[in-house]
């Protein structure tokens, strides 16, 4: 993703951004609710083994 698009993307209200080194966009949620829902299925990923999807 080049800078100019970034700079022109309206990422949606309640989530916090993050660039990675990589080049990969990280949204996480700001409420607990929405937190824990994220913690669940990543709880459940990881249960299901790492070719989950």
């Amino acid at each position: 993703m080049s800078v100019d698009a970034i700079v022109h993307t309206q990422f949606p209200e309640g989530y916090t951004v993050f660039f990675g080194v990589d080049g990969k966009v990280i949204m996480t949620p700001r409420s607990e609710e929405h937190s824990g829902t994220i913690r669940s299925l990543q709880i459940d990923t990881l249960a299901l083994g790492r070719h989950a999807k």
